[in-house]
């Protein structure tokens, strides 16, 4: 028995059972639900479903919005957050962050000094029992 049921990404559907078109606005909303639907196990028709609504909606988007959030769209759609590297994404984030007109210089200081992502990794390591798995 399954603990998770997708069936709750019916709320997102209309009564002819696509998904509503509001929700193709929603950048932020659209990638997580995009990478939700990687987590499918074979047969959930309503994911599979929900990662060709979302993969068309933010192919879309890009066109519509800022550079860095067209960039994130772009990442995301090229292999999906799960399939990736910890520290190298945290890395692409952290330059993505970087790259953008409000970014915080404090903030991109402290997360460029190598003692924090030092620290990130013993977190990681700690947290889930990965113990000499992680040599960089």
């Amino acid at each position: 028995m399954s603990v998770w049921n997708p069936d709750v990404f019916n709320r997102f559907k209309d009564d002819s059972g696509n998904y509503k078109e509001f929700l193709g606005k929603d950048v932020q909303g659209m990638l997580s639900l995009y990478e939700a639907s990687y987590l499918a196990f074979e047969g959930e028709n309503l994911l599979d479903e929900a990662l060709a609504f979302t993969r068309m909606h933010l192919k879309d988007l890009k066109r519509d919005v800022s550079k860095s959030i067209a960039e994130q769209i772009s990442h995301a759609l090229e292999v999906p957050l799960h399939h990736r590297m910890l520290r190298l994404e945290a890395r692409w984030y952290i330059e993505a962050y970087g790259k953008r007109e409000d970014a915080n210089g404090v903030l991109l200081e402290l997360l460029n000094s190598s003692w924090i992502l030092t620290l990130c990794n013993q977190y990681i390591k700690l947290s889930f029992g990965f113990f000499g798995v992680f040599h960089y």
